[in-house]
């Protein structure tokens, strides 16, 4: 029990709770905590239980790492997905055209992580290479919106440039959702 405990709940030699020198000496150390907090010397005060901060804590234990779309890329990644955009844009528009159809190909014979939820046979009918793309287009949207829209298409012609922002896009999406549903602004 730290000393402001024992001033308030009357169990120092300020005597109790009440009298004049106890709400003396609790408006004292009340003043210099707050000194103290202000001056970051001291830990903020602790928020009162209520459904908010309830919703705040479950949702930072459910996403440890905070908010997705707070968190920047790494120097080393946005650098590789610059790289990658830039080589993309400088190939002939036939070029690029051929990726985007080998890229389309590929994801129609290939799951990875990104792909797998929408690689299965859905009601009898089977995925194309295309519609997996657009739904992983779909899913990046959320990721890509510091890109030009020339740039955004080019993400088609390249797999893991496409898995990179559909993964980074859903991971924002979820904390959203997330968010939206604990009624946290």
């Amino acid at each position: 029990m730290d000393l402001r405990e024992r001033v308030a709940g009357g169990e120092s030699g300020y005597g109790p709770v009440g009298s004049p020198k106890q709400v003396d000496k609790l408006a004292e150390i009340d003043a210099k905590l707050a000194v103290a907090r202000q001056l970051g010397e001291a830990p903020p005060a602790v928020e009162p239980w209520t459904p908010e901060r309830a919703a705040k804590e479950r949702l930072q234990r459910e996403f440890p790492s905070g908010d997705p779309s707070a968190r920047p890329v790494s120097v080393t990644m946005a650098k590789w997905a610059k790289d990658r955009i830039e080589g993309l844009s400088r190939l002939s528009a036939r070029a690029q055209g051929d990726l985007v159809q080998s890229v389309a190909e590929d994801f129609k014979h290939q799951t990875s992580d990104a792909s797998r939820a929408y690689s299965f046979h859905r009601g009898g009918v089977a995925p194309t290479g295309p519609g997996i793309v657009d739904r992983l287009m779909k899913d990046a949207e959320p990721a890509i919106g510091h890109l030009t829209a020339a740039e955004q298409q080019l993400l088609r012609a390249d797999r893991q440039l496409l898995e990179f922002y559909s993964l980074r896009g859903r991971a924002i999406s979820a904390y959203s959702a997330r968010k939206a549903q604990l009624g946290i602004k």
